[in-house]
C-alpha cells in the first residue's frame, strides 16, 4: 500500500452508483514482473478473502492498439478501496488519497461487487492482432499467443483464482474462446471470432500507417526549418566512425531526437542489452550504443552559441541515463557567459564521476574544446 499502492481519481471505473457516477479504484503498480500480479491476486484471496477487480496488463493486446510500442509499461492490479480498509497506508498523502476514494464510493452508494473472474468476451472485446505478440519482452508463457481478455493472461500465468473457475467448467475450449461455459461448435466459434479480429486488425493497421506517415511528414518539415536537424546526419556519421576506431568495435550513433530514448530502444529491439532502458524517458539528439559494455554515448546538438541552458539540458540527460560519454556540440562557439561560468566552476561539467565534453563542429569535423 505504501510502495506500489496508488490512489488517484485517474483510475476511476465507468459505473453508476445509486447516488452518483464514476467509481474510484486503487491499484498496485507492478513493473516488469509478470508473475507478481497473479501472486498478489491469489494471496489476497487466500489469506484475507479479498478480491481484486481486474489486472490491467502491460501486454500488447491489452493496451493502445494504434501505438505499437505503448504496451510495454507497468501492470496494474486494481481493487475497490472500501473493501481494503483492514489495511491503511502509513505514508500520509497516500493515506489521505485512499480515504478520499473510499468517501467518494460511499457517497455515490456503489454497492455492486465486481471481482476478477472469467467473464464473457463480447464482440467489442475481441482484440486485433498486434505485431508485438511475439516480443522478447514477454515471458515464455505468453510469447506468440493472442489474448482478448485479462483473465486469459492470468490463466496462462497460473492464477489460482481463475484456474479454479476454469477447471470446473464442462466446455473448457469454448470457455477459453468466448468466456462462456456453453455447448457449441468450437471451430465455428473460432472462425467467427477470427473474422471479427481480422476486420479489426485491418482498421488498426491503417491507423498505424497514418500515424507513421504523420511522424515522417513532421520530421521532414522540422528538417527543413530546424538548423539543428541539418547537423544530425553528418555528426552521426562522424561520431560513429570516431568511436568505432577509438573503442575498437562497431558503434553506430542514431538520431533519437524524435523519440523518447526508452521507446527508441524498444522499437529497435536492443532492450535485452540495456536492462534499465524503461527509465530513459529523455530525448537526447544523438545516441550511440556500446553493446559489448551495455553502455550508451550521448551527444546533444545545437546550432546556436552554447549556453548554460544547453549544458543544463545535457547534464539532466546524464543524471538520468549515466552515459559512458556525453558531449555538447554546436557549429557556433561557446557564449561568453558559459565560458565565464565554466572557468569559475569547472565541476559543473561533472556527473557520476565522469565529465561532459564540449565540441565545435566546423568543416565537417569536430574540434574538442579544451577546458
Amino acid at each position: 500500500m505504501d510502495t506500489s499502492g496508488f490512489f488517484n481519481a485517474g483510475s476511476w471505473l465507468i459505473r453508476e452508483g445509486e447516488r452518483g457516477f464514476g467509481v474510484m479504484r486503487g491499484y498496485f503498480q507492478i513493473v516488469r514482473n509478470w508473475k507478481l500480479p497473479v501472486n498478489i491476486c491469489d494471496f489476497l484471496n487466500k489469506e484475507f478473502s479479498l478480491n481484486i477487480q481486474t489486472i490491467d496488463w502491460g501486454h500488447p493486446n491489452m493496451r493502445d492498439q494504434t501505438e505499437i510500442y505503448a504496451w510495454a509499461r507497468e501492470h496494474q492490479v486494481k481493487f475497490f478501496p472500501e473493501e481494503y480498509t483492514i489495511f491503511t497506508p502509513k505514508i500520509q498523502h497516500k493515506k489521505e488519497m485512499f480515504l478520499e476514494l473510499i468517501t467518494h464510493n460511499k457517497k455515490i452508494k456503489f454497492n455492486k461487487k465486481e471481482i476478477f473472474s472469467i467473464s464473457p468476451i463480447n464482440n467489442c472485446q475481441i482484440k486485433p492482432y498486434h505485431p508485438e505478440e511475439n516480443s522478447i519482452k514477454l515471458p515464455p508463457e505468453l510469447k506468440g499467443i493472442h489474448f482478448d481478455s485479462s483473465w486469459q493472461i492470468a490463466l496462462k500465468l497460473g492464477c489460482r483464482v481463475i484456474s479454479e473457475q476454469f477447471n470446473s467448467a464442462e466446455n473448457k475450449e469454448i470457455l477459453y474462446l468466448t468466456g462462456k461455459d456453453i455447448i457449441g461448435d468450437y471451430n465455428s466459434e473460432l472462425k467467427k471470432i477470427n473474422q471479427i479480429r481480422l476486420e479489426k486488425s485491418k482498421k488498426v493497421e491503417l491507423s498505424r500507417i497514418k500515424i507513421e506517415e504523420d511522424i515522417l511528414i513532421k520530421e521532414k518539415e522540422n528538417a527543413r526549418t530546424n538548423p539543428e536537424k541539418k547537423l544530425y546526419k553528418p555528426i552521426c556519421d562522424y561520431l560513429s566512425d570516431y568511436f568505432s576506431k577509438t573503442r575498437n568495435e562497431k558503434i553506430v550513433f542514431y538520431d533519437t531526437s524524435s523519440y523518447y530514448l526508452n521507446k527508441f530502444i524498444s522499437h529497435n529491439n536492443i532492450n535485452e542489452e540495456f536492462g534499465y532502458y524503461q527509465e530513459y524517458k529523455i530525448k537526447p539528439d544523438l545516441v550511440g550504443f556500446v553493446v559489448k559494455d551495455k553502455r550508451i554515448l550521448i551527444a546533444e546538438i545545437k546550432a546556436t552559441p552554447l549556453s548554460l541552458k544547453d549544458l543544463g539540458q545535457l547534464r539532466g540527460y546524464c543524471l538520468v541515463a549515466n552515459p559512458d560519454y556525453a558531449i555538447l556540440i554546436s557549429d557556433k562557439e561557446l557564449s561568453l557567459n558559459l565560458k565565464k561560468i565554466i572557468n569559475l566552476k569547472k565541476d559543473i561539467l561533472e556527473y557520476a564521476g565522469k565529465k561532459m565534453n564540449i565540441g565545435i563542429w566546423e568543416n565537417n569535423k569536430m574540434r574538442l574544446v579544451e577546458i
